[in-house]
């Protein structure tokens, strides 16, 4: 019963996607409450059971809905409970689940007092320390602060920047336990800030927060683990180049941060790569000027970024 009154005053906070006089008549109005259980939720030695209390939206993108997931400990009294404001599962778990009922899609005929179990072993898992994000898991442990201890990482669908998926982060403690808000980094800058555009490279332990505004209208905030706590330590942006009559060519500065002042290390004509997914130096600045298409722009930057010599 605490389980569910918990539920509902997180609801009660939150705004809602559509007017309750709209009319309109789809059966997740943002108000009825689906009961999923994940098992087999392994983090390291540990394995947990996950009960999910999920309102669905029909009404939102994607039917996203606020959600309190329960961890449960198997074998030990441990157990917390975490919130989301946009959770969601895709359509292929959910109908493995028998949430909906047959092909047409329909739902299942007793679907708000059904509990409907996912085994969390089964799914795909995004990744922040691989930069992968094309997971169906709702939910992963990774070290993302990298103190040592694995994180819960909470999926929030479509809650990123330009609607990419967005990332809540939860402290554990060396007992599996969760870690107070207080001493979390989970509501503290810039943990708040991960999505599917962040970059973490567990060698060097930084993590580069990306802020897209499109075309050359880019930045990026880049935070090195130092001394036990995580750094600002450098900063880059990216703006319309002077001296490149080329759309998607950006001067692209990048700054130390000195005590806590911006000073400027290098400048560069860059493009943005959508197949490698990275900023790439002009080497050849004729290819920049000249060149008839894009794709022939690229073929002759590889050149010269191979060393080969262009007339």
């Amino acid at each position: 019963m605490k389980y569910i009154l918990l539920l509902i005053l997180f609801l009660l906070n939150l705004s809602t996607y559509a007017d309750e006089d709209d009319g309109s008549d789809v059966f997740f109005d943002g108000a009825k409450i689906v009961h999923f259980k994940f098992t087999n939720v392994a983090n390291g030695k540990r394995n947990y059971v996950v009960n999910v209390m999920w309102t669905p939206d029909n009404n939102a993108p994607l039917g996203v809905g606020p959600a309190i997931l329960k961890f449960s400990e198997k074998g030990r009294l441990n157990s917390f409970s975490v919130t989301t404001e946009a959770f969601n599962l895709s359509g292929e778990v959910l109908k493995k689940t028998g949430y909906y009922s047959s092909d047409d899609w329909s739902y299942h005929k007793d679907i708000l007092n059904a509990v409907f179990t996912i085994d969390y072993s089964s799914l795909r898992k995004s990744s922040l320390l691989d930069n992968s994000h094309e997971g169906d898991a709702p939910f992963f442990f990774e070290d993302v602060d990298f103190d040592g201890i694995n994180d819960l990482v909470i999926l929030k669908t479509g809650a990123g920047q330009r609607s990419v998926d967005a990332y809540k982060v939860y402290n554990l403690n060396g007992q599996g336990g969760r870690v107070s808000d207080l001493y979390s980094v989970v509501n503290k800058e810039p943990y708040t800030q991960f999505d599917a555009l962040t970059t973490v490279n567990n060698e060097d332990k930084t993590i580069a927060f990306y802020s897209s505004g499109g075309s050359c209208q880019n930045s990026e905030r880049i935070y090195k683990r130092l001394d036990g706590q995580l750094n600002y330590i450098q900063y880059k942006k990216w703006r319309q180049s002077a001296s490149m009559i080329v759309g998607y060519v950006c001067t692209e500065s990048t700054f130390d941060i000195v005590n806590g002042q911006k000073v400027l290390k290098t400048e560069s004509d860059d493009y943005y790569d959508d197949d490698k997914h990275r900023w790439i130096e002009v080497c050849d600045e004729n290819a920049a000027t000249q060149s008839k298409s894009y794709l022939e722009f690229v073929m002759r930057n590889e050149v010269c970024l191979a060393g080969g010599l262009l007339e």
